[in-house]
């Protein structure tokens, strides 16, 4: 049965349930060697019919329509052609709260949460209210959590994209944040000229895969998401040099520069952090892997 043949078509004389269509497709999807097949059903049904969660389970004997069917149909072929789910249904969770997404932007990662959750550590007990910056916004998760938790801070958010920032736009307002949050579209620092000195952190996930890397990307990643928000140069260090060089005129005294990297790449970090002389002192954090994920360092005091 090839991916054109998804059993989801029900015959005249017989009406299928949510649960029905749910356990078929799950059974279909793990023969296709999909990963996460049920949480994949799960999150294209919910798409389909309307639901959130324990609503598709308590709508489980509902009778499937011919249009819903078709519908989800449509929607698991895409997905066995390659398109990831969160581009499918338009939304995705990160730290707790959901998000709009699009391929205007990269699908957020675990490993992100890592970064929002050691900058607001760091941000949380000093003095409100706060400057901080998120460089290459993207969909705006980072900007967008640090101002819910951080409720006095302003933040600024930077990303080359028009589409990007226009989705970080209705995140931001999604989320009650859009007041706090100033969007400015430019290549990381340009469009902050004026404010120099200003921010008690600047915050970025960066693109660090080496561009020799991007070819071996999975199918998923290389043909649906933004590559130039992957792409990280010959090394993958390209940006990361660029942003680490600029924190310094852009940091308060005492600021932080918070940093998502690729695996291996923390040491030549902390090194091109050093070669500046304008931080007192750097240190990693692991991700849940035990990789060395995000560096962080902090400006001198005396500025």
């Amino acid at each position: 049965m090839g991916p054109g043949n998804v059993p989801l078509r029900a015959e005249k004389a017989q009406v299928q349930t949510v649960a029905e269509i749910l356990n078929k497709t799950s059974g279909y999807l793990k023969r296709k060697g999909l990963e996460n097949p049920r949480l994949n059903a799960e999150a294209m049904l919910e798409h389909v019919l309307g639901l959130k969660g324990i609503d598709l389970y308590l709508d489980h004997d509902r009778p499937m329509q011919d249009h819903e069917l078709m519908a989800f149909r449509s929607l698991v072929k895409r997905r066995l052609a390659g398109c990831p789910v969160q581009y499918l249904t338009g939304e995705t969770e990160f730290f707790s709260l959901s998000f709009q997404i699009s391929s205007d932007a990269l699908i957020p990662r675990p490993e992100t949460e890592i970064l929002v959750e050691a900058v607001l550590d760091l941000l949380k007990s000093r003095a409100q209210p706060l400057k901080v910056v998120d460089l290459g916004t993207g969909s705006g998760i980072i900007a967008i959590n640090l101002a819910v938790h951080l409720g006095c801070a302003q933040l600024w958010a930077t990303d080359c994209s028009r589409e990007a920032l226009a989705l970080a736009r209705r995140n931001a307002q999604r989320h009650g944040v859009g007041d706090r949050i100033s969007f400015h579209q430019g290549d990381l620092y340009n469009p902050l000229r004026g404010l120099e000195g200003a921010f008690a952190a600047v915050v970025c996930n960066p693109p660090y895969v080496s561009s020799g890397q991007l070819e071996h990307l999975p199918r998923e990643i290389r043909l649906h998401e933004p590559l130039v928000a992957l792409d990280g140069g010959s090394d993958g260090l390209d940006v990361i040099r660029r942003i680490v060089i600029g924190a310094p005129s852009f940091l308060a005294a005492g600021g932080v520069l918070a940093l998502e990297v690729g695996a291996g790449q923390a040491s030549s970090v902390e090194q091109s952090i050093v070669e500046t002389k304008a931080f007192s002192e750097s240190w990693v954090v692991e991700d849940y892997a035990r990789i060395e994920r995000v560096v962080l360092a902090e400006r001198n005091p005396s500025g």
